[in-house]
């Protein structure tokens, strides 16, 4: 007896998910669809809204207490790539200290991503810039 079940075919949203993951990768569709931290905090400490030289603008939220990064919220008008590489950051800090904060790389960033494509590798850039002119802000306006 054979099974007459046939298989449905994809539906447009999952084509289209296949070739983005053949493209940039399944970390980056993920985050990138779903970013982790993707608000803005209402108790923040720390906030920067930066524009990197590609155009696209992050903006980031620390609530720090004792040289640790208790929570983080970021926002961007950019593309997908830049949304993974905000939410992969988010997550690689929170929790973390100040100063190993300020020590993430880009390439940091694009290894817990798996890699970004060539032309997206300012997105990292613009993640760590921001990240570290948010924490400068933090620990400028302590000192005044």
């Amino acid at each position: 007896m054979t099974d007459n079940k046939t298989e449905q075919p994809k539906s447009f949203m999952e084509m289209l998910n296949d070739l983005l993951i053949q493209k940039y990768g399944k970390k980056i569709v993920e985050h990138g669809s779903e970013p982790k931290n993707f608000h803005a905090l209402s108790d923040a400490n720390g906030y920067v809204s930066y524009t990197g030289p590609c155009g696209d603008t992050m903006k980031i939220w620390l609530k720090i207490t004792d040289d640790t990064i208790e929570n983080i919220g970021f926002q961007t008008d950019g593309c997908d790539c830049t949304r993974a590489v905000g939410s992969v950051l988010t997550e690689m800090v929170k929790g973390g200290s100040i100063e190993e904060a300020m020590e993430i790389t880009p390439t940091r960033i694009e290894d817990a991503l798996d890699g970004l494509p060539d032309d997206h590798k300012h997105c990292a850039i613009l993640a760590r810039d921001a990240l570290q002119k948010a924490i400068q802000g933090y620990l400028d306006d302590r000192e005044a």
